[in-house]
């Protein structure tokens, strides 16, 4: 292990010295060159689990499901983090790594390596709800949804999604966390507030809707989040279980509207969040480990059939037993985001499989749908390391648009 690591140090300290040489070397070029856009894949399907299957029949249990968690870390070359990454994608064969706060550089750097040792194409998310600017300190950021809902249209948040996408793609990220979905309700939303596209729930869905077009275009997957809505939560469920009180009937014609269009729209990901509704399921828990929300009300009401994720797993609202990870994935989630101990939690899963359990056809389906999804978003190459994800004539025009329609 620590021969391996080693190697891989002096394989990102290489890469990094590289990166900084083409920062520098490139600092005066303005325009992005559009020579190197991603090759869109046109028909995915068939072509899609020809290859999941082949990837298949070389996984062993443990490493199927390895792909359905994706641990979080920062944006950082420091040797802890960096041990800890090559712990998750070398040893436990994790599905994708979600990076939270760090800069550019970094960022690039660590998308490319662990992309290399990675024995199943990764998934490299990002938590960015308005631009990259919201974790990486030196990239864009633009305004936060609630101030664009007010006097944005589909046509600029579209435009606004691919140009996050492009960037995306310049750092090896193919997953963004976003958009929100959720609609602010009489008490002002709590802790979504701003993150909202607004109250109205047909405007919600169409101004997200043209965001997550925007990103998948772009060739990078959306998230919508978080089901069954948050908009109307008395409580953060970053510190602890909120409860939404609202009647099936009010759930169903303002929070669920968003999502419904989302799934219309045949866009790919859906994140259940911490949340208890009562009206929904009586039993006190997180929605994300409740199979009444997910899968009775997520997939077969709503009709949703994409990849399902959690929220972080490791926040307060979901905290109360040590099989939470199993609990959602019971409960319908296909990945685990964020979990207090990823290995633990694994082997966890793996050994209630070997108890009977839960079935190993149960973890096949699962990996099987996170690997048709890779197929389309985590196969592409990042593009050449010399492109700038600022001051492009795209990012420069986005930003006089969206000023132009804010001062309206």
């Amino acid at each position: 292990m620590r021969c391996r690591l080693n190697s891989i140090l002096w394989s990102i300290g290489a890469t990094f010295l590289s990166a900084v040489f083409v920062y520098c070397g490139r600092a005066d070029e303005r325009q992005v060159r559009d020579s190197d856009e991603v090759a869109i894949v046109s028909d995915w399907t068939e072509s899609a689990n020809q290859w999941a299957d082949s990837v298949m029949k070389r996984m062993s249990l443990e490493e199927m499901v390895g792909q359905l968690f994706m641990p979080a870390s920062y944006a950082a070359t420091d040797y802890w983090t960096i041990r800890q990454l090559v712990r998750y994608v070398a040893d436990s064969n994790v599905g994708g790594v979600l990076f939270l706060q760090g800069d550019t550089l970094s960022q690039r750097v660590l998308s490319d390596t662990l992309r290399k040792i990675s024995q199943v194409p990764l998934f490299v998310a990002m938590d960015a709800e308005w631009g990259l600017g919201m974790r990486l300190k030196d990239a864009p950021t633009y305004p936060m949804n609630g101030r664009l809902g007010k006097t944005s249209d589909d046509q600029l948040m579209y435009e606004y999604g691919y140009e996050v996408a492009r960037q995306s793609r310049l750092l090896g990220i193919n997953v963004i966390l976003g958009p929100v979905l959720d609609v602010v309700g009489y008490r002002g939303a709590g802790s979504i507030g701003s993150r909202s596209f607004g109250s109205d729930p047909q405007k919600v869905a169409h101004l997200a809707v043209a965001y997550a077009r925007g990103l998948e275009d772009g060739r990078v997957m959306s998230v919508g989040k978080h089901f069954p809505g948050h908009g109307s939560a008395v409580g953060d469920s970053h510190d602890m279980l909120p409860t939404v009180e609202r009647s099936v009937a009010y759930l169903d014609s303002v929070d669920f509207r968003p999502f419904r269009e989302y799934v219309a729209a045949g866009l790919s990901s859906i994140m259940v969040g911490h949340l208890y509704v009562p009206s929904i399921d009586e039993v006190h828990r997180s929605s994300a480990i409740s199979p009444v929300v997910t899968t009775e009300y997520l997939k077969q009401r709503i009709g949703f059939d994409g990849l399902i994720m959690t929220d972080a797993i490791n926040m307060k609202g979901a905290t109360g037993s040590d099989r939470l990870s199993l609990e959602a994935l019971k409960a319908g989630a296909d990945i685990v985001i964020a979990p207090e101990n990823t290995s633990k939690d694994i082997a966890i899963v793996v050994g209630s499989v070997l108890k009977g359990e839960v079935s190993v056809e149960f973890i096949k389906e699962k990996c099987r749908r996170v690997l048709l999804y890779k197929y389309r978003f985590a196969l592409p190459k990042t593009t050449d390391a010399s492109q700038q994800i600022s001051d492009s004539i795209r990012d420069a025009d986005l930003r006089r648009r969206m000023s132009q329609s804010l001062s309206h």
